[in-house]
């Protein structure tokens, strides 16, 4: 074939215009063009195979150049694929490919988009699976894995999948206090993003009569270590102040009295808001009001 027979000192050439070609068609955002990107890519490992020159080889920025386009493409089961396959290749000696942490974010990112829009029926499976990535990461930078790290902004994302979701199971719940207590153990701290999804996932869940002693005990907890955290702003205040209200259960007067008895009168003390990166985000007195007044139907069906 004649890809065989090119001289050794074109591969940097063959190299360059693979990737440009890649490149252009992941940013197409046709129909097909995730799928041409990956062919090229997939070209790219025939060639190798058949010249053994590792310079024609795929790195890890085509890999993420390719995975970015399947997440553009809202398809992050696709992109999870070729992480996998990246960190199949991770732990192989005889290919120079090594995984980064920017793969891991773009695929998680992806299912948390894919939860943000997922209907009732198809919800969780964005969680479930940007924990089990947060997971694998963690394993991988436990065990020393290429040049993989686990970042705050890594957990905020499963956090906020759990936020966004539609599901009201307690196995949303379950997730975001998992993944809240890995961020508490990691080499990381919580900051203010990681306290407002936390509580939005509480209160998104614990909505009724029988979860009042549980949602009280939640709130009360982790209100305490964000305002103890110097986090308080103003995002975690209207989480609470404006959470989601029902008939029974989680009705206005009990999130009147919930903000009431974890943050008492106005003004609140400003060491809560200490280790606020921004003073705009700061807490006002008027972030402590509700000005959400529509009653929320009250679905069983999870629970």
């Amino acid at each position: 074939m004649l890809r065989t027979t090119l001289p050794y000192c074109l591969t940097n050439y063959i190299f360059s215009f693979t990737g440009k070609i890649i490149h252009a068609w992941s940013k197409t955002k046709r129909i097909n063009s995730t799928k041409r990107a990956e062919w090229w890519m997939r070209n790219m490992w025939d060639m190798y195979e058949e010249t053994g020159n590792e310079r024609i080889m795929p790195n890890v920025f085509t890999y993420s150049t390719v995975i970015k386009s399947w997440c553009d493409q809202n398809e992050p089961a696709k992109a999870e694929e070729l992480l996998e396959e990246l960190l199949a290749m991770d732990k192989r000696k005889d290919i120079p490919i090594k995984v980064n942490r920017d793969a891991f974010e773009l695929v998680i990112a992806a299912w948390v988009d894919y939860e943000s829009n997922a209907p009732r029926e198809d919800s969780e499976i964005g969680c479930e699976r940007a924990e089990n990535l947060l997971n694998k990461l963690i394993e991988e930078e436990n065990n020393g894995v290429g040049n993989i790290s686990t970042s705050p902004e890594i957990f905020n994302a499963v956090l906020k999948a759990t936020a966004v979701s539609s599901s009201r199971s307690m196995e949303v719940f379950d997730i975001a206090l998992r993944t809240f207590k890995k961020l508490e153990s990691s080499y990381h701290t919580p900051n203010n993003i990681s306290y407002r999804w936390l509580l939005r996932t509480g209160l998104s869940v614990l909505t009724m009569p029988s979860d009042d002693t549980m949602r009280r005990a939640f709130l009360d907890k982790y209100i305490k270590k964000c305002c103890d955290d110097g986090m308080l702003c103003r995002g975690v205040v209207r989480a609470v102040a404006n959470c989601p209200v029902y008939r029974h259960g989680l009705t206005i007067e009990e999130s009147s009295r919930l903000v009431n008895e974890n943050f008492g009168d106005w003004p609140i003390s400003k060491s809560w808001s200490s280790s606020v990166p921004k003073q705009e985000h700061v807490p006002a007195a008027e972030d402590f009001e509700r000005y959400k007044f529509d009653l929320q139907p009250q679905d069983y069906v999870d629970r």
